[in-house]
């Protein structure tokens, strides 16, 4: 059936769907303010990043936390080379952590998450216990940030819910295709062809030369940000599995739970609601210095955390194959 053919990139763009909702609604990259043109070309670059995440997970198999953090870090870098280096590569540097490796890293690991949830895995109950405080601080984040970052006027609620309410109808609507037409449990073929290939890797190669080429992002910005996506792209390499569990092997069937996800918006809308009404204060009082700092912290602790981990990882098997 020409579905079953295409279906993996009902997958990808349920995935790219998220993503856009993470990076562009939850971190708030002032949505509204794009025009058509802008929302094209911002849409093309998260189906090509998810064709690649995805390509990735199916290529090398990350099963565990340490591989999903990987594939958040070849997210993190691409979106700040391809999709947003006007907000991410700026001042490089001194904010690799704040706008590359934090947030964005930290929203690739929870779309991933979610992606899961959506197709049945994990429990109910997750998804409305994570709402409440990722809400809040989106609440707060979307509100107060243009002011802090930009020095621009505070976002209102209105435009908050308007943006969010559009990603929501979108990827509830891929969610019900994928469970509605889905008729084989067998996992999805996630590798790309070689003329998929071509495609997804041209199409980032484009944005990326378009983004040098409008001044979005200098020498040292594209240097140090393509140097980490290849230390992600190793890692994930050099730590593949040609068999076992896997993240895409959760894949194969979507079962969404409608009354949990229903449940989940609902709250995340009323903690939406609750952060934007939060003042901003003086040190653990700023809602803002509190959400950058966690953000922060995250992209500080992150890729050293798994390079150590893996290191670990390869001593211990240098050690037992020496004892054998």
């Amino acid at each position: 059936m020409l579905y079953q053919r295409f279906h993996p990139w009902f997958i990808r763009l349920l995935l790219a769907a998220l993503l856009a909702f993470g990076s562009e609604i939850l971190l708030w990259n002032v949505p509204y303010a794009r025009a058509a043109l802008g929302w094209a070309r911002t849409a093309l670059g998260y189906v090509l990043v998810a064709a690649l995440l995805l390509d990735l997970a199916a290529r090398y198999r990350p099963r565990d936390i340490f591989g999903a953090l990987l594939l958040a870090g070849v997210y993190a870098t691409v979106n700040a080379l391809a999709i947003s280096p006007q907000t991410t590569l700026y001042e490089l540097p001194r904010t690799l952590a704040t706008r590359v490796l934090g947030p964005h890293a930290l929203v690739g690991l929870g779309m991933m998450a979610l992606l899961l949830w959506l197709a049945g895995r994990g429990r109910s109950s997750w998804l409305a216990l994570a709402t409440l405080p990722v809400g809040i601080a989106a609440g707060a984040w979307a509100r107060w940030s243009p002011v802090v970052l930009s020095a621009a006027d505070e976002t209102a609620l209105a435009q908050i819910y308007s943006a969010a309410a559009v990603a929501a109808v979108i990827i509830a609507f891929l969610a019900w295709a994928l469970a509605r037409r889905q008729t084989e449990s067998a996992t999805p073929e996630f590798r790309l062809h070689p003329l998929e290939w071509i495609v997804v890797a041209g199409g980032l190669l484009a944005l990326v030369a378009s983004n040098y080429a409008d001044g979005d992002m200098n020498t040292l910005a594209l240097a140090v940000t393509a140097g980490l996506l290849a230390l992600c792209w190793a890692a994930l390499w050099a730590t593949a599995r040609m068999k076992g569990a896997a993240y895409v092997d959760l894949l194969a069937v979507f079962e969404p739970r409608w009354r949990w996800l229903g449940i989940g918006l609902l709250i995340l809308a009323g903690a939406a609601a609750l952060g934007w009404s939060l003042p901003r204060g003086e040190g653990i009082a700023d809602p803002v210095a509190v959400i950058g700092g966690v953000m922060t912290a995250f992209g500080i602790v992150w890729l050293p955390t798994v390079a150590l981990v893996l290191g670990a990882r390869a001593l211990q098997r240098q050690t037992r194959a020496l004892r054998l």
